[in-house]
């Protein structure tokens, strides 16, 4: 699913860069798909690992190592962005207090907590920042991650019929707009943009992603290795499970271009059944699309997914502050700038993974333990 990753990063960056066009408005819904795919591969990982899972804890210090692992390798990517904005002093003499203030939660890893939309000169703690905005991701997936051992002990000691009921919640969970929108439809416009955006975000309000997720990797790995003995699910039904890629993901292409999801309620739970089945037959690797998507160097696009998501925000500043005035840019000029764009985006998250993210988390790799020193990790 490496390859799959990279695809969906760049996805979310033409829909950054172009929200008309059928084919790219919808590019937002892959953050549905990562947060899903976070928790199924790192369950995953731990499972092939073969470590137990009353070892993965705090207290023992492997959960602790195994976090300083996952937030080294993407932190070094995140202050780098926040630094290359930071270079565009040109377009931020001009901003309110709060701006500048903002640094101190996104610094944090806290920025996706926010409870305002805009940032004002008494207001600092918003959602909407120009320092690096898409990467809330990244702050609310840093909080799940920080909940992962609590999570996959839960999930490695409960049954199938347990997982499935878990499923089934996260997945009414998705159904929360039948509930919340008719109760606001009086409400300003403002204010509803601003529930909208700080509902998309939250870290708690999208941890049910991630949970699901979770549980559907152990629901998968029961179908996978005791396909027999684990459940009474027919022979043609997994077959079509593990041959779903193919036609899922043109499902995907034709219904999300060609229907608008904006006037779609519910449409996360749509995300959360195409986007798991998309997961899984990728997972059982046996479709053609799967296939495809593992042949020769393609995979090896996938340790690129998180600079390009991360470090979308850089491409964008530069290559409009190339062709733009920090108050006009004529339409021509914002053509070229997103021409721009993606060839300089591809080159900055090149020399920043090789420079950068490779050597300080090669450095780094060891966890710092207050008393102790640095001390190695004891999971990998």
């Amino acid at each position: 699913m490496d390859f799959l990753r990279f695809v969906a990063a760049v996805h979310v960056v033409v829909f950054h860069s172009f929200e008309e066009p059928n084919l790219c408005k919808w590019g937002y819904s892959w953050v549905t798909f990562y947060f899903i795919l976070s928790g199924f591969v790192l369950t995953y990982d731990q499972v092939r690992r073969g470590h137990p899972a009353s070892a993965f804890t705090y207290s023992s210090r492997t959960a602790g190592a195994w976090l300083w692992k996952r937030f080294i390798g993407v932190y070094p990517l995140f202050v780098l962005s926040l630094i290359l904005v930071l270079s565009q002093l040109g377009s931020l003499r001009s901003q309110p207090v709060g701006v500048w203030l903002n640094l101190i939660p996104m610094l944090t890893m806290l920025h996706a907590w926010a409870w305002a939309k805009d940032c004002t000169d008494t207001e600092f703690f918003c959602s909407h920042t120009v320092w690096n905005e898409p990467a809330w991701f990244i702050s609310a997936l840093f909080f799940h991650w920080l909940l992962f051992p609590i999570i996959y002990r839960i999930v490695a000691r409960s049954t199938l019929f347990a997982c499935a009921c878990c499923q089934a919640t996260c997945f009414a969970l998705s159904f929360w707009e039948l509930l919340v929108w008719p109760v606001i439809t009086d409400y300003p416009d403002s204010e509803i943009e601003t529930i909208e955006v700080i509902s998309s975000r939250n870290p708690i309000l999208t941890l049910y992603l991630f949970v699901t997720g979770c549980v559907l990797c152990k629901i998968f790995l029961a179908f996978q290795l005791q396909p027999s003995g684990a459940t009474k699910l027919t022979s043609w039904s997994l077959v079509a499970v593990r041959y779903a890629a193919t036609p899922t993901a043109a499902a995907i292409v034709l219904l999300f271009s060609f229907v608008d999801l904006n006037a779609v309620q519910c449409k996360c739970g749509v995300f959360i059944l195409m986007y798991s089945l998309l997961i899984v037959s990728f997972a059982y690797g046996a479709d053609p699309l799967s296939r495809l998507f593992s042949l020769g160097p393609l995979p090896w696009f996938g340790q690129f997914a998180y600079p390009v998501y991360i470090l979308q925000a850089v491409g964008m500043s530069y290559s409009r502050n190339l062709f733009c005035t920090s108050v006009h840019c004529s339409p021509e000029n914002g053509i070229a700038a997103v021409r721009t764009l993606f060839p300089a985006l591809f080159a900055i998250s090149f020399l920043a993974y090789y420079t950068v993210q490779m050597p300080v988390a090669a450095y780094y790799h060891k966890p710092p333990i207050p008393g102790c020193g640095a001390r190695h990790s004891t999971t990998s």
